[in-house]
């Protein structure tokens, strides 16, 4: 299964150091083996550009359709619900927390239908993507997310937000998804 997705050409980084914060001296690029760091020759200090940490989530319903929410950032198209896992969370509880905000859904995760990089303009990510059934609340649009809708086999695929979601979404439903089940010793009940 196709797990890289390029959105954007990359440009360079406008949150990157100029100065040492250890010691204050100029930074330099280190160009060689297509490392591209930040570093400082004074101190080694290394200014590391990793790939932020993400969830991305296929809530199903009974009759298999699958739920999706309109953006309020970006092109304001359609997305799986989703988004950053914040320091202290683990993938899991950063899960249930976006579900919760963005759907007011309460869900169980099933299992790991992939795992995905994304290349955006600023930043990279890496999203793990579950698949969750419902097993409480009401769908409610929040946070980020406008509005909601269920969507079919059949409904349009090109007013996804993110290619990533596209992809995940059509081997969904074409039945192309397998997966790791859910190890639930490490999820923390009460979101």
């Amino acid at each position: 299964m196709k797990q890289f997705f390029k959105e954007s050409p990359r440009q360079s980084k406008s949150n990157q150091f100029k100065y040492c914060p250890q010691c204050g001296s100029s930074l330099t690029t280190n160009h060689r083996k297509a490392e591209n760091k930040i570093k400082c020759n004074n101190c080694d200090f290394i200014q590391y550009s990793n790939p932020l940490p993400c969830v991305s989530v296929i809530i199903k319903n009974n009759d298999g359709r699958v739920l999706i929410g309109r953006r309020i950032t970006g092109k304001k198209l359609w997305c799986l619900p989703c988004g950053f896992v914040e320091d202290g969370e683990n993938f899991l509880n950063a899960g249930h927390r976006e579900v919760k905000e963005e759907t007011g859904l309460e869900v169980r995760f099933e299992r790991i239908v992939n795992v995905v990089s994304n290349e955006f303009s600023s930043f990279e990510s890496i999203v793990i993507v579950l698949e969750a059934k419902i097993i409480g609340g009401s769908p409610t649009a929040g946070d980020d997310i406008t509005e909601l809708k269920w969507i079919q086999s059949q409904d349009c695929f090109e007013e996804f937000e993110f290619t990533a979601d596209k992809h995940i979404t059509e081997k969904h439903f074409s039945g192309h998804l397998s997966g790791i089940l859910i190890d639930r010793r490490y999820e923390t009940k009460g979101i």
